[in-house]
């Protein structure tokens, strides 16, 4: 279970900004390394110590990430745990995806809402094994960012299959008119033995006008269906707007295969619902805010 705003402090039990492993009946244990933790600094947690918990995750940056820095710079001078609640940078805006590999083991996908993404272990959640930024910061000194406690990542990940190797897709949304925007495809792939993030593709192309214009608030969650006749796997997406845009991206490259203008606005944050050959969204009325739910048949080549 990821949480949403406040601090992180193991001597007060607080475990806000987190993601925690519940047993049943919520008991919750952090599972943290006694000796490790003593004198726990909420601004500046040892890494050490973060490390070492078994039932809690505490974000960070990983080592080769360089520091979030807006370029508003209201996080200059504040470390990671500060710029995080500074900017509203929630962790439980996110929910997580469990991954299985190919060796068996079992990884978390938790992405943050301050656009980087973490690879977890699902048996120990202290273990991070690898962290990317996948969008940039929002806003720049001459396109200041228009709403800074948006974020860049408020979703849940799909998970698929390419060659038997992980994919997971994550939406990702900036406010602003200079960075790209949308659909991340990473591999889940093993360096000498660890468990790492690997771009695959990224829709719209980074380099392409259309990503610095489309994805600039929060977009619908995704949902993966297949193909009627040829099994192919396609991520579906709506891109919120004046008159809301469905996307169909083929998994294994990263294709458009599907482009449709919606009647309404389509809902930010709910996921479409995909039922036999049809696709079902909730949307809106533009301008009056009605509600309206529309519906797609997927044909066999979209």
């Amino acid at each position: 279970m990821p949480t949403g705003n406040g601090q992180v402090d193991l001597s007060r039990r607080d475990y806000a900004n987190t993601l925690i492993r519940l047993k049943p009946g919520l008991a919750f244990d952090p599972g943290c390394d006694v000796q490790l933790c003593t004198d726990f600094d909420p601004q500046n947690p040892d890494n050490a110590c973060m490390a070492s918990c078994k039932n809690l995750f505490i974000p960070r940056l990983a080592a080769h990430n360089p520091p979030l820095q807006p370029a508003s710079g209201d996080c200059d001078g504040k470390s990671y745990a500060d710029c995080l609640a500074w900017m509203d940078y929630d962790l439980g805006a996110n929910a997580p995806v469990k991954v299985a590999l190919q060796d068996g083991r079992s990884v978390l996908v938790q992405p943050g809402k301050d656009g980087g993404v973490s690879l977890l272990d699902a048996e120990h959640l202290g273990t991070q094994y690898d962290r990317l930024q996948i969008a940039d910061v929002c806003g720049t000194a001459a396109d200041p960012c228009k709403i800074p406690w948006m974020g860049m990542i408020v979703t849940q990940p799909v998970v698929s299959y390419a060659a038997d190797v992980p994919v997971v897709v994550v939406p990702t949304f900036v406010p602003d008119k200079t960075h790209p925007a949308g659909l991340v495809a990473l591999k889940i792939v093993s360096e000498n033995g660890t468990p790492k993030f690997a771009r695959f593709w990224q829709f719209p192309a980074p380099e392409s006008p259309e990503a610095k214009q489309r994805f600039r608030a929060h977009p619908s969650l995704p949902v993966i269906s297949k193909l009627p006749q040829s099994g192919e796997e396609i991520v579906w997406i709506i891109d919120i707007g004046q008159h809301g845009t469905l996307y169909g991206i083929r998994i294994r490259d990263g294709k458009r295969l599907a482009e449709v203008s919606l009647r309404g606005t389509g809902r930010p944050l709910s996921a479409p619902v995909i039922h036999q050959n049809y696709l079902y969204a909730a949307s809106s009325q533009p301008n009056t805010q009605q509600a309206l739910v529309e519906g797609f048949r997927i044909d066999a080549e979209p």
